[in-house]
């Protein structure tokens, strides 16, 4: 009898030792669960943070694209497919401003912003071509250096015109590793006299400085020199 009482007694003990041993790993298992809810909850609080972050990035951007002509267009321009070949005024919206384009023909006035591009121009040259570059934004899609190399391989003069401030623009030209003039039309008189519509529009002119060429091709990477219309100018 006193066998049994005290084997159960032992039994009992064990028990008790293994239940209280199944409740410690389950608190320790319970510490644990506990301390990696914050590390979820911040991981997912920096998602939707994100999420939020680039969906109103995304909503400013389709906010501002139809009021930035040059790159509505130029997002249309590298789309591989067209809904028509017909060009409308919605799909270049620079149609109607190009019918105020200078007529060929047109003079380059020897005064004001004119007289700085005649005298910064290269001399003995069958033609100039005039570029403009807007503001000497480093989103300009065109490929310059490409038409430096053109332009002395023809025999053409190359003048770049920008509304930014003497400093900007030649780091601009520096930064693009060019060695042509740049002329600051601050006061935008060219601009206005040529109708520079978008940034990397050009303009041929003749060793009269009259007009002979103007670009109407407003889409990503225009090279003047790839261009039927210029290169008939040309004679070639």
């Amino acid at each position: 009898m006193e066998s049994n009482a005290m084997f159960q007694k032992q039994s009992l003990s064990a028990t008790t030792s293994v239940v209280e041993g199944n409740a410690s790993v389950a608190s320790k298992g319970g510490e644990a669960e506990v301390g990696a809810t914050p590390v979820r909850n911040s991981r997912s609080r920096y998602r939707t943070l994100l999420l939020l972050l680039f969906g109103t990035e995304g909503i400013v951007f389709l906010w501002l694209l139809p009021q930035d002509k040059v790159t509505l267009y130029r997002l249309r321009s590298a789309l591989p497919f067209r809904s028509s070949p017909v060009v409308s005024s919605s799909q270049n919206p620079y149609l109607s401003a190009m019918k105020n384009d200078p007529k060929l023909g047109t003079l380059l006035l020897p005064t004001g912003i004119g007289t700085v591009v005649r005298r910064v121009a290269p001399k003995r040259v069958r033609y100039t071509l005039l570029g403009y570059v807007g503001n000497c934004a480093s989103c300009l899609n065109v490929n310059l250096k490409a038409w430096q190399a053109e332009a002395k391989a023809h025999d053409i003069g190359l003048v770049l015109f920008t509304t930014a401030p003497p400093l900007v623009a030649q780091t601009f030209v520096k930064g693009q590793d060019l060695q042509v003039p740049i002329v600051c039309d601050i006061q935008g008189d060219l601009v206005k006299q040529l109708k520079a519509l978008w940034p990397g529009r050009c303009y041929l002119f003749d060793s009269n400085w009259r007009l002979v060429w103007i670009d109407r091709s407003p889409g990503p990477q225009y090279d003047p020199f790839g261009d039927a219309t210029f290169r008939a100018v040309l004679g070639k």
